[in-house]
């Protein structure tokens, strides 16, 4: 028997946009309203919303046989999230070390490649 409850399950995500674009990345569509995420699935409304400790919770109101699927939900929207995350502060990393060689007169950047792994490869004049 099924029990209507309202569930709610922790996240990691702290970063609203790099949220959207995990969700976007999963095909899952949603709307802002009040300062949430919404999406819906299946039947129910998923709400992303900011608690105390600054990260995203979802939560919702349904029955209890729904938690696998939102826990199977939240590991695909986790994978694209970490990704995005990986990319976002490895662009930002980058970004800080051109500032610190164009800052420095003795250096220049030579070149500048991304690997197959998309790695970056900075080559450095003196």
């Amino acid at each position: 028997m099924s029990i209507y409850v309202h569930l709610k399950y922790k996240t990691k995500f702290r970063d609203k946009e790099i949220l959207k674009k995990a969700l976007k990345k999963a095909n899952v569509s949603y709307r802002e309203q009040k300062g949430e995420l919404v999406c819906s699935i299946s039947f129910y409304d998923l709400h992303f919303k900011k608690n105390k400790d600054g990260e995203y919770e979802i939560q919702t109101k349904g029955y209890d046989d729904w938690k696998d699927d939102i826990i199977e939900f939240r590991e695909k929207i986790t994978t694209h999230y970490n990704k995005l995350s990986q990319q976002e502060l490895q662009k930002q990393v980058l970004e800080n070390i051109k500032k610190q060689i164009s800052l420095n007169k003795a250096m220049e950047i030579e070149q500048e490649q991304i690997l197959e792994d998309k790695s970056v490869l900075l080559t450095i004049k003196v």
